[in-house]
Order: structure tokens, then sequence, then C-alpha cells
């Protein structure tokens, strides 16, 4: 049985991209983007911001909203996660806004959004990913982000929260566009980890999780999962030329190498991976088809195989395709609570939970 919540909402805000965190407190984080709401639906927005509610019963009620990161770009796709020393990082990428054009060049791809009318500008382009640390539960952040760049890449983007190995080394995936010159992709978006050996601080080491070399499909927002047995499964998004079907791909030495990526029969975008306690891998999913809305399937072999016989359906009540971006967290043996935004029926996009037990 689906139990479905309201985690944030405001009607003169458009609320996106969640992320779900669950603290060794027991307290429960979720980071979300929020920009003003506009007469014109559009995931670029000069004046989004990183934000974060808090539930300190396991999601049944949310305290007030408080900054993660804010400044002149606009934020995008902010993810959240603990480290083991207490420390919590969020990961997100930046808009950028000029008047000119050509004010981007060599930023990556440049895109036209002078229809929508912002005062900062009419065109804007992706400058990367950056990383803030807190040391307080996340009650206050860095003010200055640690950023990286990946030689002949730009737009490094990120959607997805960081891994951090039993060691204290961290991975962070990532997807990019890459460039010879100017601001034109040369081919389809590939997909990396990052690794900082100094909690976050910096950031370096690329490691390529999967690129199509054919040309074809586009490998973006690659989510991450540790399993018990040291394995790591990577999902990524690849609607764009690969059909909207999730791309697998593994490593077994802590994300140096991957194993050449496959197609899944999972349908929708983009992807999130927990483990539950007893093993099985939960991955859960936006689909933006008809009937929209937010589905999960559960692996019970290390990812070999999914029950797409049995898929979850979250729910299907979605008007649109501008929905998704589910994070889930387990509350309780076999209990999860999946966040992710939604729309009602006057256009508010919000911030939505669904509890259910598995």
């Amino acid at each position: 049985m689906m139990e479905h919540t309201t985690i944030y909402k405001d009607e003169n805000l458009y609320c996106a991209f969640p992320d779900i965190a669950k603290l060794e407190s027991g307290e429960l984080l979720v980071a979300f983007r929020e920009a003003p709401r506009r007469k014109t639906i559009s995931h670029h927005d000069p004046q989004s911001r990183a934000v974060l509610v808090r539930s300190k019963d396991s999601g049944r009620t949310w305290g007030e909203k408080t900054a993660i990161y804010a400044d002149e770009d606009g934020v995008q796709d902010p993810s959240i996660m603990q480290l083991k020393d207490g420390a919590l990082l969020s990961n997100f990428f930046k808009w950028r806004f000029r008047k000119n054009r050509e004010d981007l060049e060599g930023s990556g791809q440049v895109y036209d959004v002078s229809s929508l009318g912002f005062p900062e500008g009419g065109w804007t382009a992706d400058i990367g990913t950056f990383v803030v640390r807190s040391e307080d539960s996340g009650r206050t952040w860095d003010k200055i982000p640690s950023h990286f760049e990946i030689a002949g890449h730009k737009a490094i983007s990120t959607s997805s929260p960081a891994l951090e190995l039993t060691g204290g080394t961290i991975l962070l995936p990532v997807y990019s566009q890459p460039v010879t010159s100017g601001s034109e992709m040369t081919r389809p978006s590939p997909s990396f980890v990052m690794r900082s050996r100094d909690k976050g601080k910096t950031w370096a080491e690329p490691a390529l999780i999967a690129e199509d070399q054919e040309g074809k499909a586009a490998l973006e927002e690659p989510a991450l999962v540790r399993l018990k047995s040291g394995k790591i499964i990577c999902m990524m998004r690849a609607d764009s030329g690969g059909g909207d079907l999730l791309r697998q791909a593994e490593s077994s030495d802590n994300g140096k190498t991957w194993a050449k990526f496959w197609e899944t029969p999972i349908m929708g975008h983009p992807p999130h991976l927990l483990q539950l306690t007893d093993g099985r891998i939960l991955c859960t999913y936006g689909y933006r088809h008809k009937p929209f809305g937010i589905r999960a399937s559960l692996s019970s072999d290390e990812g070999r195989t999914w029950d797409l016989k049995n898929e979850i359906i979250i729910r299907d009540d979605g008007m649109h395709t501008d929905l998704g971006y589910p994070s889930s967290a387990e509350i309780g043996p076999g209990r999860v609570l999946t966040a992710y935004y939604f729309h009602d029926e006057k256009g508010t996009r919000f911030i939505a939970g669904t509890f259910f037990k598995i």
C-alpha cells in the first residue's frame, strides 16, 4: 500500500530534483533545487538555489527550509550524503547566464533561453560540478565550494550523491560534454567517477564508467551503490538516443575500472540505487511515459537481473513528463520513503514522498 505525503510545497516556487539522506542520528534530510515560479516552465533559472528540509520523525513532519548554497549562478540538482566522520557533502552543478553568447564560449554547449526573459541574460551554459561540506549536520555549509575539471570535457554535471569507500576515499558520479574546441559537443555524454582522498575538499583521478562507442546514446545522471560484497553498481539514464532504457555498469576494484555497460529492461530516468538491509537492491526512477509517475524495481542477485514482472508502481497519476528524480531511504526494515518532485492540478511543482513496504 502506497502512502503519499508532501515534503515541501510553495505555490510561488518551482521545487524539483530532490535527494534524501538518512543520517546516523536517524534524521532525514531532503535536499532540492528551488526557483521562482514563472510563466514558462524551465530547468534553467539564474535564481535557482540548493536548499534542504529536515525530519526528526522518519518523514512524518518536516522542519523549516534552510539554504545549502546560492550565488550569482543558477544551482541545479543538489545531492546530499553523510561521511563516516559525520560531515555532510552536497554536490550540484551550476548554470551561468550571460547577455552575450560569446561570454560563455569555452564553457560547453551554450543554450538560447532568450524567450524566458531573464534580466541576467538570454544565454546559459553548464559551468560544472561543485561540492560543499557541512560539519554541523547541514545547518551551515562551506561558502566556497570545491570544483574540478576533466581534460577534454566541459559541462561536468551531477545528479546523485557521492559514495564513501571503506578506507575513506570518496567517489562522485558525474557526466560530461566531450568537446574539442569552442562549445560544440563531439559525441554523446559519457559518465565518470571522480575521486577524493581528503574528505571531499579536492577531486581528481577521473575514471570512465561508460561511453557509447557507437555514438548513439548519451549515458547521463549516473547513480552508485556499493554492495555488502564490495561490488559497486552504476545505473545511468539513456533517454537521449538510448530508448529510455537504463544502462548498468559494475566495478570490482572500488571504481578504478568498470566492466562494459549493458542495457537493462528498466524504462525510466533518472535512476537511484539503494541496497536494503535484507540485501536486495531497490532501483527507483521517474516514468515519463503514460501513465506518468514514479516506479521501482528490485534485484535479489546483486543487480544481475531485475524483477520487471513485479515492477513497483509508486504512483501513476502524473499529468505530464515534468516529474521524478526519485531518491529512497530505508526508514525501517523493509520500509522505504521515496522522495521525488511532482505537480498538482494547478501546475505547482513540489517535493513529494511515498511510504511503502517491500
